[in-house]
């Protein structure tokens, strides 16, 4: 895995390392290009004075040099070479140190280019050495034409761009030292907090997410990155809790399923091993068949139960909607309720005339039976039924003058298997899970349903759009 410091370390090295080559290379080029116009124009300068003083008699002569300095910063003196040729290839005249052997036959071209009227600069060499010389056209005394050629060793400048050349060979290392130690001190800096980052986050626990326990960092840029993480952990400490709560509910679901599931079982069975005990007249096996026979058919409607709620679970309760009057449900709802059930309550009712909405009338009876048995079963002796229109919602409210509901039971009584009265009966009928099923079905509906009390009344309140 690449390391995130050793890689800005190497990149910026490489790159503040190729800098300055390439700035090296163009200073010694600019300098090489400026040093020798200098010693062109410094050997120019040279080649008129030998010419004039060449032709300050009746004859072509030159004066024997000695060492002297250039008008170059840092060049020493040099040793200068002058020899005249003339139009018949003759040399007319020549310094000490200039040998007629000595010249080479590739002077003889370059004079015979300077015979055209312009001063050429050439690099020569003169008995294995090189020279940089100037052929410099000019007429002598009587109009004799002749070419002067001034040189001096190139040794002068190659020597000067040799150290011109060490010293940006030196800068270009130590600059490119200097500049891996500054980008491994700033890549540290800019690792460190993710290092940090990173430890953090290897220490962070997604299944107790605390705020104060957030991943922090000093910079903006690894801020985003820490507040990102933090986001993330906080979503998978939400998804994670959600996801142990699901699993808490199912098991819950599952024992409370199992210990419903029991009771009718086990009632059905102590039936037959009793009945079974010794043979009985044909009226006794006939009440067993009809004890175990509600014993089953309270299993089967809490299977059905259970299957509606696993289906509603998995967003695959179907509902068969058709434009019904759900005033006449309700109406058909409480009068089926045996007068027996009903006894000395007092049933008041306030129902809408065709107020008809789309729905499935089959579910929406099971919800308001639902409903009014939890109601039938809690109230002391009055309860209310209303239905009425609100802008676009059809409003459905039950109420009994029941025990109150704290608004933390207001919530919890739509939960699966939830009984808040803990003296309630089973022969009640109730299984725990009608207001569950009633919750799923309006749900199903794009409606809502709540429970709310106050001092006299506890209401049961569902909405459901017109539309």
């Amino acid at each position: 895995m690449a390391n995130l410091h050793r890689r800005i370390t190497i990149t910026f090295g490489a790159v503040t390392a190729g800098i300055m080559v390439v700035s090296g290379i163009a200073v010694f080029a600019v300098f090489k290009a400026t040093e020798s116009a200098r010693l062109d124009n410094s050997l120019l300068q040279l080649a008129r004075t030998e010419i004039g003083s060449a032709t300050d008699t009746d004859r072509i002569h030159v004066h024997e040099p000695v060492p002297q300095a250039l008008s170059i910063k840092g060049v020493p003196g040099y040793e200068k070479f002058v020899w005249i040729v003339d139009q018949q290839d003759r040399i007319v005249a020549k310094t000490s140190n200039v040998r007629i052997d000595q010249i080479p036959s590739l002077a003889k071209v370059y004079e015979d280019d300077a015979w055209k009227g312009a001063p050429l600069m050439r690099d020569i060499q003169l008995d294995g050495r090189p020279i940089r010389a100037v052929f410099y056209p000019f007429h002598g005394p009587g109009g004799v034409a002749a070419v002067g050629v001034v040189g001096v060793p190139s040794n002068i400048l190659a020597e000067g761009l040799s150290r011109i050349g060490l010293i940006i060979f030196s800068m270009t290392i130590l600059g490119t030292m200097v500049a891996i130690g500054v980008a491994s001190a700033v890549g540290r800096s800019i690792a460190q907090p993710l290092v940090r980052l990173a430890e953090q986050a290897e220490l962070a626990d997604p299944t107790k997410y605390d705020h104060e326990e957030e991943l922090r960092a000093p910079y903006r840029e690894v801020k985003g990155v820490a507040k990102s993480f933090n986001s993330l952990l906080k979503k998978t400490s939400e998804l994670l809790a959600e996801r142990q709560t699901i699993i808490d509910g199912q098991r819950q679901f599952l024992a409370d399923a199992s210990h419903e599931l029991r009771t009718p079982i086990s009632n059905t069975l102590g039936t037959i091993d009793v009945t079974l005990r010794y043979e009985r007249e044909a009226k006794d096996y006939v009440n067993a068949l009809e004890v175990s026979r509600g014993e089953v058919k309270r299993m089967g409607s809490l299977v059905d139960d259970l299957l509606l709620l696993a289906r509603s679970d998995l967003s695959v309760l179907t509902m068969d909607k058709k434009p019904v009057d759900i005033g006449a449900i309700v109406c058909d709802a409480i009068h089926a309720i045996p007068a027996s059930q009903i006894g000395a309550l007092q049933v008041q009712t306030s129902l809408a005339e065709q107020l008809v909405i789309n729905l499935d009338p089959l579910r929406i009876r099971q919800v308001v039976d639902n409903l009014l048995q939890n109601s039938l079963s809690h109230a002391n002796s009055r309860i209310t039924v209303k239905v009425w229109q609100e802008t676009d919602s059809g409003v459905l409210e039950i109420a009994n003058d029941g025990p109150p509901l704290s608004p933390t039971e207001a919530e919890a009584i739509f939960e699966r298997f939830r009984r808040l009265d803990s003296a309630r009966a089973r022969h009640t009928g109730g299984s725990g899970l009608g207001l569950a099923i009633a919750k799923a079905i309006v749900e199903q509906h794009h409606g809502t349903i709540t429970a709310a009390s106050d001092e006299e009344w506890t209401t049961f309140r569902v909405v459901v759009p017109t539309k």
